[in-house]
């Protein structure tokens, strides 16, 4: 997994394109993770945006992590990610 920057919207990793919405005519193929607060002792929320090619958004939302899965977090960039993408269903690319 290859975590990117882009200057505008931060950083992203690639996932297996997919529409958010059935009608949708364009399918999102980046996710953007941002920590929005981080309480440094029992939990995380995290917003995060799927964008398309052209960086439209296509979906966007928030979850929080706690428990043993805030707990087991390092603080690596790579974690939230992952953690995200599990909790709405996407595949990041490989």
């Amino acid at each position: 997994m290859t975590i990117t920057n882009n200057a505008q919207f931060g950083n992203f990793v690639s996932i297996t394109p997919l529409k958010v919405k059935y009608s949708d005519a364009t399918e999102a193929s980046m996710l953007f993770v941002k920590s929005n607060n981080d309480d440094l002792y029992q939990s995380a929320k995290f917003t995060y945006t799927l964008r398309d090619a052209n960086f439209n958004i296509m979906g966007a939302g928030a979850v929080e992590m706690s428990g043993s899965d805030y707990a087991n977090w390092t603080g690596d960039n790579v974690t939230p990610f992952i953690f995200v993408a599990g909790k709405i269903n996407v595949t990041i690319a490989s």
